[in-house]
């Protein structure tokens, strides 16, 4: 059972990381830009709320199987998925509306232009705001939630 939870805690950490490597690579360099021409903001937003649906229904391997890049494949496996949105998510009751959604520009770590979508989620319990960033190929490249 130790071991168990370990695994859990680690893959939280993960997670964690892999999205607050991405968010500090995307602060650093300027969130709040205007989306690159490179991106389609309907496409971006409609992305991201299709990713908030898959927990909506708390359909787990929807989740982990959009398009990603390989730091957020080995971060977002079903099982630690699981265990960060439970720790999270898990009184937050039935969805009831997305509140806001919008879609800004930014860069990755690397400089590379990126585009983040916040989109405000509210639940019978709590409201949840998601953080998703995505590459130019729409790769799911940073996630994060409070």
């Amino acid at each position: 059972m130790k071991g168990l939870a370990e695994n859990v805690k680690m893959g939280t950490w993960m997670i964690l990381l892999a999205a607050g490597l991405m968010l500090i690579g995307l602060t650093a360099c300027g969130v709040s830009q205007k989306l690159s021409e490179d991106f389609d903001e309907t496409e971006v937003k409609a992305a991201a709320e299709a990713l908030v649906g898959y927990i909506n229904e708390d359909d787990l391997e929807g989740l982990c199987s959009v398009p990603m890049s390989d730091l957020m494949k080995e971060a977002m496996t079903v099982e630690q998925m699981e265990a960060v949105l439970e720790q999270n998510l898990g009184n937050r009751g039935a969805f009831v509306e997305y509140k806001s959604n919008v879609a800004v520009g930014g860069k990755d770590s690397e400089g590379v232009d990126a585009a983040v979508a916040v989109v405000v989620a509210k639940y019978e319990n709590k409201t949840v705001t998601y953080t998703i960033s995505y590459d130019k190929e729409m790769n799911l490249i940073g996630f994060y939630l409070k």
